[in-house]
């Protein structure tokens, strides 16, 4: 298995792994919304000095993942997914290790990631991680990895 950057001609294979995992967690696939980065990486992510990762498999997508610029200190984790056979197998763990090295070569303070646009059952890995959220009285709180203490600090 390889952790590439994602490009364009990777865009319909992204969008039908995106769709077919939101789809198998019952969630509303919105095209012309919030899905709409899925259209064009480049924009979504790299043009916002983020980035956009994909896992392939003999040829095929079989995970991505996807942060961006939220502020000057935050990168946002907007996407994370793995196809349901390849699940278990350390493809996220990959992924999402690899986005925090990103953030931290690029000064970034901290990576977040708003629940709501994350699958059930993904907050347990990125608890592993050692991800945490601040405690809210009306909303639920971004997820929040701060780099000063992983060590990953450059």
């Amino acid at each position: 298995m390889q952790i590439r950057l994602g490009n364009r001609q990777d865009e319909p294979a992204i969008t039908d792994l995106v769709y077919t995992v939101m789809k198998e967690f019952k969630l509303a696939v919105n095209p012309e919304g919030a899905e709409s980065d899925l259209k064009n990486i480049e924009a979504g992510y790299f043009a916002r000095d983020g980035i956009f990762l994909v896992a392939e498999q003999d040829g095929q997508i079989v995970g991505i993942a996807g942060a961006r610029r939220a502020s000057e200190q935050i990168l946002e984790l907007v996407r994370v997914a793995v196809a349901r056979q390849w699940r278990r197998q350390g493809i996220a763990r990959k992924l999402v290790s690899t986005v925090l090295s990103f953030a931290a070569d690029l000064g970034y303070e901290r990576v977040q990631v708003e629940p709501a646009r994350q699958y059930p059952g993904s907050d347990q890995v990125l608890m592993r991680f050692g991800f945490t959220s601040d405690p809210g009285e009306d909303a639920q709180q971004p997820w929040y990895y701060r780099l000063e203490r992983s060590g990953l600090r450059a």
